[in-house]
Parts: structure tokens; sequence; C-alpha cells
């Protein structure tokens, strides 16, 4: 399947939608449906197509860098222990400056490494260092919400708000819609 991704910014529907056109009658709200259905389907099958074209490309440049990755780790090589004796010989630097560019070595800040977190933190607070230990606190909702309705506690910081009424329109899937067009 090839499909070409072009620029529709600037184009106009190629079903456009007659003027004034308004849906007063089920069979208007019937095409008016299929048409959204159209287009849904159409998205998902440009934007499958553009998955499909970046996982190619994402492969593709894997595949033609690999070598000049593989020139990077040997070049890396065989510069790290002639660098290694420069280094050695001067004593007093960390680099060595060449006139395509610096190699040395960086001394990376000591830090601390948690292996196991919840061995660590089972630890920490078992010896009594709990402050070292962060717990993320946020409401629970449902808790909080039956809280609230079942024994009338005024929580500060909340509200339960009424849900607003939001108009959807979703479209059988394709084939769905032309089956049921043709049948009716």
């Amino acid at each position: 399947m090839t499909i070409e991704i072009v620029d529709y910014a600037d184009e106009e529907s190629d079903e456009a939608t007659p003027q004034g056109f308004v849906v007063d009658s089920i069979e208007k709200a019937e095409w008016a449906m299929a048409k959204k259905a159209r287009a849904l389907a159409e998205i998902a099958e440009r934007e499958e197509y553009a998955k499909a074209r970046k996982a190619h490309i994402d492969e593709r440049t894997t595949a033609i860098t690999a070598p000049l990755h593989r020139t990077c780790e040997t070049m890396d090589a065989l510069l790290l222990p002639w660098i290694e004796r420069r280094i050695a010989e001067d004593g007093k630097r960390k680099s060595v400056l060449l006139v395509n560019g610096v190699a040395g070595f960086r001394q990376a800040p000591e830090h601390l490494e948690v292996m196991d977190a919840v061995t660590a933190v089972a630890h920490l607070e078992e010896i009594g260092h709990a402050e070292c230990v962060r717990v993320k606190k946020e409401v629970d909702k449902t808790a909080t919400r039956k809280l609230i309705e079942s024994e009338g506690i005024y929580v500060e910081g909340t509200a339960i708000v009424s849900g607003e009424r939001k108009f959807y329109a979703e479209p059988a899937p394709l084939e769905s819609a032309t089956e049921k067009k043709a049948t009716a």
C-alpha cells in the first residue's frame, strides 16, 4: 500500500459540505456520521503509514550509522593508550589538546546508586532513619469522595463537581457503517 503524504493545510475537503447544510433528518445525520467515519479511517490510515515510514527511517538510520559508531569506538580504543601515556608523562594535565580536538579523562562525582529501593527503604526505616525516605503523598479521590458522601465531612481543598454534558459523535468502524447503510 502506497499513500502519498502531502500538506493538506491549504486544500479544501474533497467532499465539501454544501453551504448552509443543516442536519434535519435521519438521512442527513447518517450522511454526516458516515463522512466522519471516513475521515477518521483516513486519519488512522495516514497515521499508520507515517508510523511505518518513521520506523523504516529509524531502522535505516541505525543501519547506515552503525559503521560510523564502530569507527568512533575503534578510534577511542586507538587513542586511549596514547592519551593515558601522555597524561602520565606530564603528571599535571588531565587532557591532551590536539589540532582536531581534545582527549582526556573526567572524573565523575561520587554518588549513591540504589540497586534495590525496596530493601533500602525497609532497612532505613528499620534502623530508625525514615527521614532518608521520601514518600509521595496524594489524595485518594475515591476514598475521599466516599468519606464526604457517607459522613458528610467537608474536606478543605476539595469539591465534588458535577460532570459537564459533552457532545460526542463516535462513528462505527468504517466497514460497519457501510454494511449498515447497504442493508438499510
